[in-house]
């Protein structure tokens, strides 16, 4: 479930959608690859090599992000849909891709645009559900000439919780944590750890649809829309794994966080700490919090301790 580098959060490497050579390798294994699992509303960013080489990051200088920014504009196709959909762009991004070489190392340069997958994104049920199948497709123009289309595997859901080097977070280069809110919006850590009961807010990306309908590309209201059907669950002990939520395990109502776009958050009380569990310290966490809808999980470990 675990995205890295620079891709880490709600986010997917595309690989070159455009090119100017006769050839690009757009995977490898045994198999042809798959689509791109994604959720209605889901910020991601796309990762291309386009003609237009960017020497600053733009960024949408208002509340609603547009469809078009830095001359690149990216549109949705589907099977449910007569017409494209537009996509709303949060920032487009020259970025560089190295590999070490002998006996030089090669770099490449891409453009990185952190876009949010339209609500009007149709997800596929499961097969059981005999109902006909969306196809869709992604595609990057970069100055009105359209590269070629990616196929996007639609889902209700596709979680990710974040972390400090997520786009369009401010990155950092690592290590990549989770980022969990005490109720003053500090920053859960081994320095400042979660205590037994009290509340603690996760956020995320790619939970999918709202109990209520939401606009794309513009900020969520306040009070914002709750997300129902979120099952929560908690892994004890030395960096635990995760794994999906438990048919028992209870649900939470999430929200779309007031103000910002595609954003989600939960706040939950810390659980209590089993008998023997180990204590964290500043290189392991002894709590692994899961959350999961009806496609997806995710999970993210914190620091949690007793009451002192």
């Amino acid at each position: 479930m675990k995205l890295v580098g620079l891709l880490a959060g709600f986010f997917f490497s595309l690989g070159p959608l455009l090119s100017q050579t006769p050839s690009v390798v757009t995977g490898l294994g045994y198999s042809n690859p798959k689509p791109v699992r994604v959720a209605p509303g889901q910020v991601i960013t796309l990762f291309a090599r386009t003609q237009t080489i960017l020497t600053q990051s733009v960024v949408a200088d208002g509340s609603t992000w547009p469809v078009t920014l830095g001359g690149f504009s990216v549109s949705l196709t589907q099977t449910f849909s007569h017409d494209p959909v537009s996509v709303p762009i949060f920032s487009v991004v020259p970025v560089e891709s190295c590999a070490a070489v002998a006996p030089t190392t090669v770099c490449s340069g891409l453009t990185a645009i952190t876009v949010q997958i339209p609500f009007e994104l149709v997800p596929n049920g499961p097969v059981s559900s005999r109902v006909p199948a969306n196809f869709a497709l992604l595609t990057i123009s970069d100055s009105n000439a359209p590269g070629q289309p990616i196929a996007l595997d639609a889902v209700g859901d596709q979680i990710h919780i974040l972390n400090s080097c997520d786009i369009p977070l401010n990155p950092q280069s690592g290590p990549c944590l989770p980022v969990f809110l005490h109720a003053d919006g500090s920053i859960v850590s081994s320095a400042s750890p979660a205590i037994v009961g009290e509340s603690i807010t996760l956020q995320a990306y790619g939970l999918g649809y709202a109990d209520t309908q939401v606009v794309t590309g513009v900020p969520s209201p306040s009070p914002a829309p709750n997300v129902s059907g979120l099952a929560i669950d908690f892994r004890f002990g030395t960096d635990a794994a995760a794994t999906r939520p438990g048919s028992s395990a209870p649900t939470f109502p999430a929200q779309l966080v007031p103000g910002s776009i595609g954003l989600y958050r939960l706040t939950f009380p810390a659980p209590a700490l089993p008998a023997g569990t180990p204590a964290c310290s500043a290189v392991t966490n002894n709590l692994t919090v899961v959350i999961g809808r009806s496609s997806s999980f995710d999970g993210a470990s914190l620091c949690l301790q007793n009451q002192q």
